[in-house]
């Protein structure tokens, strides 16, 4: 393969050592299922169409593709494309830069600090945002200042029941459509449904952090 400028063209030549191609078929070659050994017994495959894609390719670019060859000698593929001065280039489109992911947050509600604490850790380790309170009034307060996009709360609260709060928050203009999930070992999920909330977890740290990265979409 060898390349070179020429009177404001990139001219590329591609060799080859095969057994060349008859004067009399070169025109033909670039016609559409053309081969130049028909036969159903001929060596090489193909449709016939890859020099006939490439010459309108290279046209439709401004450019020409031509062969020169001699039975026995090989053949030599040219193909010239125009040179844009730099002035005549259109400039390249700059991206838009893609929007930063928004950390995804949650609100854990629940009477128990250690419980807190454990599955907050784990929480911000995936890459949650996390506000942790003990009672149901906290929580709705801290709802109506700022949205999240997940609730994990437990089942028993030391100020109302777990799927009161549930209610509450599904009556809630800003909060109607926000996922919860009931945090409970008991078998609590029918009743938790219909309350409102979207399932009912174990209490296990772990298989609450694994429960959560489904909700984010992850596999």
């Amino acid at each position: 393969v060898r390349w070179w400028r020429e009177q404001g063209c990139a001219v590329a030549q591609i060799s080859d050592q095969g057994p060349g191609i008859p004067t009399d078929k070169l025109a033909a070659i670039f016609e559409p299922f053309t081969q130049l050994d028909s036969s159903t017994t001929r060596e090489h495959g193909g449709a016939g169409l890859g020099l006939t894609i490439t010459q309108r390719i290279v046209q439709a670019l401004g450019g020409e593709v031509w062969v020169e060859s001699e039975v026995g000698s090989g053949a030599r593929f040219f193909v010239r494309l125009p040179l844009a001065a730099p002035h005549q280039l259109a400039p390249l489109p700059v991206p838009a830069a893609a929007p930063l992911p928004q950390e995804a947050k949650v609100l854990l509600v629940h009477g128990d600090a250690d419980w807190r604490r454990l599955t907050a850790t784990r929480l911000a380790a995936e890459g949650w945002s996390v506000s942790p309170v003990a009672t149901g009034a906290e929580a709705l307060a801290s709802l109506e200042q700022q949205p999240v996009d997940l609730i994990l709360a437990a089942l028993e609260l030391s100020d109302m029941h777990g799927l009161d709060f549930v209610q509450q928050v599904r009556r809630g203009a800003a909060t109607f459509d926000t996922h919860v999930l009931v945090v409970s070992d008991a078998d609590a999920s029918d009743t938790a449904l219909d309350y409102g909330a979207e399932g009912c977890v174990p209490a296990d740290p772990q298989a609450r952090l694994d429960g959560c990265s489904r909700r984010r979409g992850n596999p």
